[in-house]
């Protein structure tokens, strides 16, 4: 029950704001977990790899999106404004959403340890979601690595109120 309510407190957290950034976390939740399912039963070197590297590249190019493309579509315009060239670039007017880049890289950070061999595949939907999501952690300042925090999600502790 207390991971649901982890889960569900962090969702809360994560969507106040604007609900449809949880399309996005869930979006990079299941391709980590489906990525991370292939590099962990896959025997294959090169299947790894390039698990990892989707995986990697996924995760970056999605926080790259919400983070640049309006700097670069600005920067683009002003380049054509000083060239005259009148060509403009629409922005999207993209909000960056909360905690984009905490859970982005504790995914990648996931992945990696699993790759490395570091950590075992989790098999538990909910206590991956409940480490990747885990939004107490976003204050904390740094990642915390699947190591640490995967065995004390899954410790059978009294949860209280």
């Amino acid at each position: 029950m207390r991971l649901w309510v982890c889960l569900l407190g962090s969702y809360y957290f994560y969507g106040y704001w604007d609900y449809h950034f949880l399309l996005l976390i869930l979006f990079l939740l299941v391709s980590n977990f489906y990525l991370v399912k292939k590099i962990y039963f896959s025997k294959s070197k090169l299947n790894n790899k390039i698990a990892l590297l989707s995986s990697i590249f996924i995760s970056l190019f999605t926080l790259g999106f919400f983070k640049y493309y309006n700097f670069f579509i600005d920067s683009l315009n002003l380049i054509s404004v000083f060239e005259q060239s009148g060509s403009s670039f629409s922005s999207l007017h993209i909000i960056l959403p909360v905690g984009i880049s905490f859970y982005t890289f504790q995914g990648m950070s996931y992945t990696i340890d699993v790759y490395r061999g570091k950590v075992n595949g989790e098999q538990s939907w909910l206590c991956f979601c409940t480490y990747i999501a885990f939004s107490p952690q976003l204050v904390a300042g740094s990642i915390v690595r699947a190591s640490d925090l995967l065995p004390q999600l899954k410790k059978d502790q009294l949860f209280l109120a």
